[in-house]
């Protein structure tokens, strides 16, 4: 009798296996059962053929404008690192393309690659006139700590018709920190005041305005400042730093500790706050809060040569020497002309 070993008669999985397979090895093995030769035992590998790989869409087989949309989105929803190279492929096409010059500047400003980012602007303002480049030009050097050259590009902007609301309340905001830093207090309270009036409630311009009271030695005007951006932002990290700045200027410390540790349960990033505990901790008061807050800093931070010099000068004040030596030693390490930590290894190569 014969038997057919067709898929088409055995509709089972191991024959669906062998019709579609790559390769299929099969060696016999000697038989479990004894049954003098009548039935023989094999051994079947069998090898099933790798998947397809996905078709990849090629990018120059789309259309420029399609293109140009799906960077936008995604510059939109910050996919900061796909939306450049979108870019990039459209100015490849078009080097004076204004869209995609605005938009791989901004994506190379917030992967923090700001030479890169400025030549996208400066050619954006170069070859569209767009003050809005000029904007993003002074983000970016302010993003550097270059507040003079941020505040030549700012103040070179015009004409604002073509910001957004939020661009034009930055605007005025980034101005005034850029005056702020250079001393021109006048000129920073205008921009601040300006922005103030497109939002009234903004509780990070009040803090702004604060913070120039306090330079200005008007602590009582900063402390009402401080406080409205609380009723506006009862979270405010700023806002309770800013307070702690008045109290310590009314010399009251315990009250200053108590918005210092807000500002810090709030913000555990908020160096100033943390800085300024510091800075007026005296030995003997209770340490067990401002070093969990310390601590908690340098683990977000462990590179800070400040941060690490912070701790290096507290445990020493609190006769802490092992642990201040530890801290010491690191931020020498990060940076051996940072001056807290240079006063401490003085101090304790004086004991």
């Amino acid at each position: 009798m014969t038997k057919s070993l067709s898929r088409a008669h055995n509709p089972t999985r191991f024959f669906e296996l062998l019709a579609d397979a790559d390769a299929i090895q099969v060696r016999e093995s000697p038989s479990p059962i004894a049954n003098e030769g009548r039935v023989r035992s094999f051994v079947v590998h069998i090898t099933s053929p790798a998947p397809a790989a996905p078709e990849v869409p090629n990018i120059a087989d789309f259309e420029p404008s399609r293109i140009a949309e799906s960077a936008e989105l995604l510059l939109e929803s910050s996919d900061y690192v796909l939306a450049r190279n979108l870019f990039s492929h459209i100015l490849n096409d078009n080097l004076k393309d204004a869209r995609a010059l605005r938009g791989l500047g901004i994506c190379l400003f917030h992967l923090s690659e700001h030479i890169s980012a400025r030549k996208c602007f400066k050619a954006w303002h170069e070859v569209h006139g767009a003050d809005l480049a000029l904007y993003w030009l002074g983000k970016s050097f302010a993003a550097e700590g270059d507040s003079e050259s941020a505040l030549a590009a700012f103040s070179r902007v015009t004409d604002t018709h073509a910001f957004t609301f939020d661009e034009k309340i930055d605007l005025y905001r980034s101005h005034g920190n850029c005056f702020a830093k250079t001393g021109d207090l006048r000129l920073a309270e205008e921009r601040y005041r300006k922005a103030l009036e497109l939002q009234p409630q903004s509780d990070t311009l009040l803090v702004c305005l604060g913070s120039l009271e306090i330079q200005k030695g008007n602590p009582d005007f900063a402390e009402r400042h401080f406080r409205m951006a609380l009723q506006a932002q009862p979270r405010n990290s700023k806002a309770y730093c800013g307070l702690g700045l008045t109290a310590l200027a009314a010399q009251n410390s315990s009250l200053a500790t108590a918005y210092f540790h807000k500002a810090l349960e709030l913000d555990a990033e908020n160096w100033l706050a943390l800085e300024q505990w510091g800075a007026a901790y005296k030995p003997g008061a209770d340490f067990t809060r401002l070093e969990t807050h310390l601590l908690r800093y340098i683990e977000i931070h462990p590179g800070s040569a400040q941060a690490l010099a912070l701790a290096a000068d507290l445990y020493s004040r609190n006769e802490l020497h092992s642990a201040s030596d530890r801290y010491l030693q690191q931020a020498l390490l990060a940076d051996p002309k940072n001056v807290r930590a240079l006063l401490v290894k003085a101090r304790a190569e004086s004991i």
